[in-house]
């Protein structure tokens, strides 16, 4: 859909691939980097998680 941002959490411990996938498969997507396993930060650091989908989606920090 036109004017749509794809923002993803994206593992670099998976490899580099999947982040060409992305780029491949969505136009400008917001690729969010983090130094961990796939799923890591959701599963492992659920409050930073949360941080991350409210700057993603430019939420306050407390609503």
């Amino acid at each position: 859909m036109p004017g749509t941002t794809i923002h993803v959490f994206y593992a670099t411990k998976m490899g580099e691939k999947y982040e060409k996938r992305y780029c491949a498969y969505f136009k400008n997507p917001d690729i969010r980097k983090h130094n961990m396993q796939h799923e890591e930060l959701f599963c492992c650091h659920s409050a930073e998680w949360v941080e991350e989908v409210r700057k993603a989606v430019k939420l306050p920090d407390e609503i």
